[in-house]
């Protein structure tokens, strides 16, 4: 038998998201499941007695926008511990560092943290010279 397709499709991107609690568990930003793109399996981040509608902001990118948070707001909105949020950001800047030393491969240090700061500038939300200063 044929499925039918959704009615209503997904937002694209957050812009076009409705405003308030977002009724797409499904979406890969919404922090209440994740599904697994590969085979469709489904992770539950919060226990039984916590729904979707339970949680005040289930969007991880419009929480994302606020800005501004510190490890211990962070892993209480995704019920992680503060050290688990500091070992994911470490893991998340030595990615980042291997893409810039890629991309940026065969330029000077100097170089590198200026194009960053350039960067930078036209991306306020992301101090990426100061990762970068990091990475080299």
């Amino acid at each position: 038998s044929k499925i039918n397709p959704p009615r209503h499709s997904r937002p694209k991107n957050v812009s076009q998201c409705p405003k308030g609690r977002c009724p797409y568990v499904g979406c890969r930003y919404h922090i209440w499941m994740d599904v697994n793109p590969k085979n469709g399996s489904i992770t539950y981040n919060f226990p039984p007695e916590i729904g979707p509608t339970d949680i005040l902001q289930p969007c991880a990118l419009r929480f994302a926008e606020q800005g501004g948070r510190n490890l211990e707001e962070i892993g209480s909105y995704f019920g992680l511990t503060k050290e688990r949020i500091r070992q994911i950001e470490e893991q998340a800047l030595l990615r980042l560092r291997d893409i810039l030393l890629t991309y940026f491969s065969g330029l000077t240090e100097s170089d590198i943290i200026s194009a960053i700061e350039e960067m930078s500038d036209q991306t306020p939300f992301l101090d990426l010279a100061s990762v970068a200063r990091k990475a080299v």
